[in-house]
């Protein structure tokens, strides 16, 4: 339900979802761009990527 704005490359802004980790269940999953945050943590999921969340709370980045 967040988003933030990200500089990209070629400096043009693009707004982003920003989705929280401890929200996140095993089996969510989005595309890039994207930004996964917690406390201490904030993870850049680029455009050709995706992430899901593993049964084991893991975060796995996948090309596509």
């Amino acid at each position: 339900s967040e988003h933030r704005e990200l500089l990209g490359s070629d400096g043009a802004r693009a707004a982003v979802p920003v989705y929280r980790l401890e929200s996140l269940t095993p089996g969510a999953t989005a595309a890039g761009p994207a930004l996964i945050e917690e406390a201490y943590f904030t993870g850049r999921v680029d455009d050709g990527w995706r992430f899901r969340i593993s049964a084991n709370g893991d975060v796995v980045l996948e090309r596509t």
